[in-house]
């Protein structure tokens, strides 16, 4: 999936990189769980459906397999869900929230000095994320498709190119719809690669792909990094 991003959202060197949640369409609305008991049984249920979603695919998967995997009742699972959609949104939902805290603490904790090792730590924590968050691999490998997640991934894409994109401006004498590009194409290249890392399992495999993705992300930005001189090329 590709999006141009909007440069204007993109935070200038001086100021921390917060893009906003993106604007995601409505699927179906839920209802929200209130009390201590009905939040942990919710949570549950995601978690049945990140499972099956991955074991059996989307389609594959009913409602009534969900309920059976979290330990509640089918109607449960309605009174909350009125659909798998809305399961599906709801996981997506959880993902942007650990996404976005991952990127604040990329943006504010320490990480090695120098663009190259910066950028080498970020790939490495994200690939972490992806082989440990279920419900990330069931959603993009289930085969899925309608055009609210369509729109929802469209929505995604362009969010987080814009966060990489902000990541990436303090290394970079790129700005406006030019760094937007930029962290598009690192965005989605490394994106795919952590994907794929995160379904091999072979693990010495799995490690092979993730320093790929560090790889090409590398070279990728190479002729854009601020060198010693503190100069890079320039481009609109």
């Amino acid at each position: 999936m590709s999006s141009e991003v909007p440069a204007a959202r993109v935070r200038s060197r001086a100021g921390r990189p917060r893009s906003p949640a993106p604007q995601l369409p409505t699927l179906a609305a839920r209802r929200a769980p209130v009390q201590g008991r009905s939040r942990q049984a919710v949570d549950r249920m995601l978690v049945a459906a990140a499972e099956l979603f991955a074991e059996r695919g989307f389609e594959a998967t009913t409602t009534d397999a969900i309920a059976a995997r979290a330990g509640v009742a089918v109607g449960s699972v309605y009174r909350f869900f009125p659909n798998k959609s809305a399961i599906v949104r709801a996981l997506y939902d959880g993902y942007v929230a650990r996404v976005d805290a991952l990127f604040a603490e990329l943006a504010t904790g320490p990480l090695p000095r120098g663009a190259r090792a910066r950028l080498r730590r970020a790939i490495e924590l994200f690939a972490a994320f992806h082989r440990a968050d279920t419900g990330f691999r069931a959603l993009w490998t289930s085969g899925h498709s309608s055009r609210e997640l369509v729109a929802l991934g469209f929505a995604l894409s362009a969010w987080s190119a814009e966060r990489v994109a902000a990541l990436i401006a303090p290394h970079v004498r790129l700005r406006g719809a030019a760094l937007g590009r930029v962290g598009l194409v690192v965005s989605e290249s490394t994106f795919a690669l952590l994907a794929a890392a995160s379904q091999e399992p072979d693990a010495r495999r799995a490690r092979a792909l993730v320093t790929e993705a560090c790889r090409l992300a590398e070279r990728y930005l190479a002729p854009y990094l601020v060198g010693a001189n503190g100069r890079a090329p320039r481009r609109r």
